[in-house]
């Protein structure tokens, strides 16, 4: 049998299927994100020209696609590094959101909006020179302070909607595979140490 009727016949588990919906949804997230925040973003870190702005959003779109997956484990990690799950305060799991874009998507951003200031003034000059890098620094430096500006904002944003997402791709949120980890790697008092479901009201249970 060859390795293509091997992989044809192979049965698909659930672990399996939920990990290849979840990377979907976070590349679907990653994605559509990057067209609307990001876009404002680029225009209040430095890029004037709607080129600009539209080069950005190609470089940053393509590598959202290769890194969104990235993001997603990131953040799941974070989740179980903290034992925090969908049962625990929406303080507590907002912080862990902003925490993850604060440490991963921020600084994945910052070289893009730097490389298209780059490449603009290098196409419109011709040259490189102590004005096209002392620009293209300046760019750097206040799509620094912009970015982590609005970075509780954006982070808790981002969490938010990447939660949605995966919910319409039929994958777990990040607290719910938080949750499945600590019911299958901690002991029975320390799972019996966090929060329980019939301790807190979610929006379907209150519903009358």
């Amino acid at each position: 049998m060859s390795l293509e009727e091997k992989l044809r016949h192979t049965p698909i588990t659930p672990l399996r299927e939920d990990e290849r919906k979840t990377k979907l949804a976070d590349i679907a997230t990653s994605i559509s994100f990057s067209l609307t925040i990001g876009t404002a973003l680029d225009f209040y870190s430095g890029l004037r020209t709607l080129g600009e702005v539209a080069l950005s959003r190609a470089l940053n779109g393509t590598f959202a696609v290769a890194t969104s997956t990235l993001y997603g484990d990131w953040k799941d990690y974070l989740y179980r590094k903290t034992k925090t799950t969908e049962y625990h305060s929406l303080l507590r799991r907002k912080t862990v959101d902003w925490l993850a874009f604060a440490t991963f998507g921020a600084p994945t951003y910052l070289p893009f909006v730097g490389g298209v200031k780059f490449i603009s003034l290098y196409l419109s000059r011709g040259k490189i020179d102590g004005v096209t890098v002392q620009q293209t620094l300046d760019v750097i430096w206040n799509a620094t302070k912009t970015i982590y500006a609005v970075s509780p904002f954006t982070g808790i944003l981002y969490g938010w909607y990447n939660d949605v997402v995966r919910k319409l791709f039929g994958a777990k949120t990040s607290g719910e595979k938080s949750e499945q980890y600590i019911t299958t790697h901690h002991t029975p008092q320390q799972k019996d140490a966090l929060p329980q479901k019939d301790n807190y009201q979610t929006p379907a249970d209150s519903t009358p």
